[in-house]
């Protein structure tokens, strides 16, 4: 692996050169002493798949990719990770540019090898709705004029994915081990929105908010959607997808933009309170505006991130230059930049801009407990699985049994109204705990 990474990094170096053990590798040696602590550094039972993220470092580097473009695509995937999941952001990009796949013009991920967009989404995926949708977008979108807008949304349930002792089913292959595998539920609504620019390139932007289905609906008909194509259901998982398939495209004369499309959330909502994070924080649509409108601070690093990032990076260009290291390695120095994040956040170190010399970083603290700082990081609801597209850290998930709490679109048949019923511990029951409130027995 080495012999095709060093020619792309820093020509200048030569083979022989001697460099200095970085400090990461003795922080990794110890950790492979320990097994527990070892597998706590794979990061089970979290958004981040660290054995995901280093074969595509591996593969990225196969493909020709120079190592600072792999690291940079490492650097990125952590920058999203800490956005959406760590400090639960209600923005977060949609990186997509134009480029050729077999004589084809099509949308890639430049953070990802130009991957094609909707070629890296699973069929799994809500029954294979979201994968159809950015299809059919991802065509839309390459032959539309600028200002044309697309708004596709992901409301809050059912998946599509199962999940058993913390393995993800793979693409076309469910793992299931010892029993019946467990659903994967999505606690928050996501819209997308891709618009067209002057230049032909794409904004893409994802809003995250707690709108129920009955919200998200009323979203795609103001922005368009004939009402007759949102019918009511009597399963969540087809009204769902009902709601994935039936995307908005907005003419570039009514002159939407994303902006609008967070009024209409609010406007809907009736509230300018997005969701509550973790913590109970209240994170508002002025937040989200202020990052629509200085979205440079969703891409740029900050300087905690940044510092460990590059721990990482020294160590694997250490590594490889040496042929000292393998890919558990990188899998445990990867999950304990991660960790050591998660620790950052917990201390409040982390504002943009911020300019810190790792080693500030990983001396002088308060005593750093890897374990405990996963278990913390095993309580986010974003941390427990699914995904959207399987190169990139997963989308929010939580996994569904018997005694959690889930939701059913429908009727109830005691008062006639349209509700979200409740299930839990085997019931389903009507919300409307004045007017009705009466249950049922439920099995799936």
């Amino acid at each position: 692996m080495a012999e095709a990474i060093i020619p792309y990094y820093e020509p200048q170096i030569e083979r022989q050169r001697v460099i200095s053990v970085p400090e990461l590798a003795y922080d990794v040696a110890l950790i492979r002493q320990d097994r527990a602590l070892e597998e706590a550094h794979l990061l089970p039972g979290t958004g981040f798949l660290v054995k995901d993220q280093i074969r595509l470092f591996y593969e990225n580097l196969e493909k020709g990719m120079s190592f600072q473009d792999v690291i940079k695509q490492v650097e990125q995937d952590v920058q999203g990770f800490k956005t959406e999941y760590l400090v639960q952001q209600p923005v977060f990009p949609i990186v997509l540019d134009k480029g050729v796949v077999n004589g084809e013009e099509r949308l890639v991920g430049p953070l990802y090898g130009d991957k094609p967009f909707s070629d890296a989404i699973s069929s799994i995926e809500r029954e294979g709705a979201v994968k159809q949708a950015t299809q059919e977008i991802e065509a839309r979108l390459l032959e539309s004029p600028p200002g044309t807008l697309i708004v596709m949304t992901s409301p809050k349930g059912e998946s599509g994915y199962q999940n058993k002792n913390g393995v993800l089913e793979a693409e076309n292959e469910l793992v299931i081990e010892n029993g019946k595998a467990d659903r994967i539920i999505y606690p928050d609504s996501q819209t997308y929105c891709y618009q067209v620019k002057d230049d032909g390139s794409i904004r893409g932007f994802t809003l995250k908010s707690d709108m129920n289905i009955f919200q998200n609906e009323e979203l795609l008909r103001r922005l368009g959607v004939v009402p007759d194509k949102l019918v009511k259901h009597p399963k969540s998982m087809d009204r769902i997808r009902q709601a994935v398939l039936n995307y908005a495209v907005i003419d570039p004369s009514e002159g939407k933009t994303i902006e609008d499309v967070l009024g209409d959330i609010v406007d809907i909502k009736k509230t300018g309170v997005l969701y509550k994070d973790t913590n109970g924080n209240r994170r508002s649509a002025n937040e989200a505006r202020g990052l629509l409108r200085n979205p440079e601070s969703l891409w740029t690093l900050d300087g905690t991130t940044k510092a460990l990032v590059d721990r990482f990076k020294k160590y694997a260009w250490w590594g490889m230059l040496n042929n000292s290291v393998d890919s558990r390695d990188l899998e445990v120095a990867l999950g304990d930049i991660i960790l050591r994040l998660m620790h950052e956040i917990n201390s409040g170190n982390t504002e943009i801009g911020m300019l810190r010399d790792v080693e500030e970083i990983i001396a002088g603290r308060a005593v750093y407990n890897a374990k405990e700082t996963l278990g913390e990081m095993q309580k986010i609801p974003g941390c427990a699985g699914g995904g959207i597209i399987e190169s990139v850290t997963p989308r929010e998930s939580k996994t569904a049994n018997s005694s959690e709490k889930r939701t059913l679109c429908c009727t109830c048949p005691f008062c006639k109204e349209e509700v979200e019923a409740v299930i839990k511990n085997g019931r389903i029951i009507c919300p409307r705990t004045k007017e009705c409130g009466k249950s049922a027995k439920w099995s799936d």
